[in-house]
């Protein structure tokens, strides 16, 4: 066999084992992106905005509207902005958020910016199905740990 031949030969099964492999996204890249959940109380709603940037930063804000006494539902009460980054190996996040920013609509104050100590979404695991961002992870509500999940829509 000819040199070329062999060279010919070799760059041939490599294209075709390139070719062959999957392209995987990067998790982050996946989740890039704004994603929205709203939850409705009986007097009002939360919206939660999960924005994902695709250098694993993100900021989480909590519209909360129409939870004050003589508020119409669409009025904003209140918001809170955490900024973060993300840790994401395979199905797991990790949000690490040190500070946010408060801001009350219906007392006129703020905003102010505190230091974060609550953990979000501990132990969380996550699916994209189509548009939809279903995180699933430990809540502690006051009696016990449970399994929580919630579902986020992909708005961009």
């Amino acid at each position: 066999m000819s040199f070329k031949t062999i060279i010919l030969l070799s760059l041939t099964v490599v294209l075709i084992w390139s070719c062959s492999e999957e392209n995987e996204v990067a998790p982050q890249l996946e989740l890039t992106g704004k994603w929205k959940n709203v939850l409705t109380q009986n007097a009002g709603r939360t919206e939660i905005l999960l924005d994902f940037q695709a250098d694993s930063s993100f900021v989480m804000t909590l519209s909360h509207y129409g939870l004050q006494p003589n508020t119409a539902p669409d009025d904003l009460n209140a918001s809170l902005e955490y900024p973060g980054t993300l840790t994401v190996t395979e199905d797991r996040i990790e949000f690490n958020i040190n500070e946010y920013t408060y801001t009350d609509y219906y007392f006129e104050t703020g905003p102010e910016t505190f230091e974060n100590r609550t953990v979000f979404y501990d132990n969380c695991t996550y699916v994209i199905s189509g548009d939809t961002l279903i995180l699933s992870y430990t809540s502690y509500p006051a009696d016990a740990p449970i399994a929580a999940e919630q579902r986020f829509l992909r708005t961009e």
